[in-house]
């Protein structure tokens, strides 16, 4: 097998690597133990848990973000808690009720539904001033509630910039600090191949 191939099974091998290690895995924030953040492998994001904002409007936590306690985190678009619930769902039977106890933990809903609310970062193409809800929910006995089963909606409702809700959190993210180590993984492989390519150069120009 020439290099360039062996290159490509390895970057291939990689990617394989990345979608099966995928997972969501509770981690510390401000101090040992705390288990504030769920850090998402797959994209590499770290989620505060909305319970840490429960209460607290659009415009209260903006003004947290800069500067603030909550300096390095960003409001989730809709697009990126969609990710985050895709990959709940993929990982585990019960990856909606595994989010929502990591993400939450999770709050007492009608019809027998647990389930977090999140204020998003991605406006309402018709009102302005209101944001998108993130939603996701499960069902703790199917059997008592078949028509309400479990869900997850990253645009499941909408809420003013100055309402607070004592139910309702903030979909809040940041870049991990920690690669993963498929990370460091495709990260070799690219210092490899430039390596590679400088150490083919000076036998190319002799030929």
């Amino acid at each position: 097998m020439s290099w360039p191939k062996a290159v490509i099974v390895l970057y291939a091998a990689a990617a394989c690597s990345q979608a099966a290690q995928a997972e969501l895995i509770a981690v510390d924030w401000q101090a040992a133990g705390d288990r504030l953040l769920v850090r998402d492998t797959a994209t590499g994001l770290e989620w505060l848990r909305v319970s840490h904002t429960l209460g607290q409007s659009y415009d209260a936590v903006t003004a947290r973000l800069h500067g603030g306690d909550l300096d390095g985190f960003s409001f989730a678009s809709v697009i990126q808690v969609d990710a985050l619930f895709a990959d709940a769902k993929s990982n585990a039977h019960d990856g909606i009720k595994n989010l929502v106890n990591l993400w939450g933990p999770g709050q007492n809903w009608s019809w027998g539904l647990v389930g977090v609310s999140a204020i998003t970062q991605t406006v309402h193409p018709d009102w302005p001033h209101v944001q998108w809800l993130a939603e996701i929910a499960y069902q703790t006995d199917p059997v008592a509630n078949p028509d309400t089963p479990s869900f997850a909606n990253a645009m499941n409702g909408s809420i003013e910039h100055a309402f607070a809700s004592r139910r309702v959190g903030s979909a809040l993210l940041r870049v991990s600090a920690v690669p993963e180590p498929v990370t460091w993984l495709q990260l070799l492989l690219g210092l490899g191949t430039v390596g590679m390519l400088l150490h083919r150069r000076p036998a190319d120009a002799a030929q």
